[in-house]
């Protein structure tokens, strides 16, 4: 596999994540481009590659926040579950 082909299979794998990866592959399949060019162009993808897995990381985080929230949440409802249940238990041993 040449330079050129390596790089429109990596930006055929960036299109979801990098919205200038198709633009840059349809480049690349138009034109003949010289290694001087391809090699620029990797350089720009092992950048933009970098700063697409900081978003991820930083989306990925955010997830685990925001499930960490949730649980947060659930937990707190399931305390006040918990403590009415506690209440309507001594209400029936009252009764007693």
């Amino acid at each position: 596999m040449d330079k050129k082909q390596y790089l429109i299979k990596l930006l055929d794998s960036l299109s979801d994540i990098w919205p200038l990866a198709k633009w840059f592959k349809i480049i690349l399949e138009k034109w003949d481009l010289d290694d001087v060019i391809v090699d620029m162009l990797m350089d720009a993808l092992q950048w933009a590659i970098h700063s697409a897995k900081d978003q991820i990381s930083s989306a990925k985080l955010k997830k685990w926040i925001d499930f960490l929230q949730k649980m947060k949440e659930l937990e707190i409802k399931d305390k006040e579950q918990d403590q009415k249940d506690l209440e309507k238990l001594d209400e029936l041993l009252n009764q007693f």
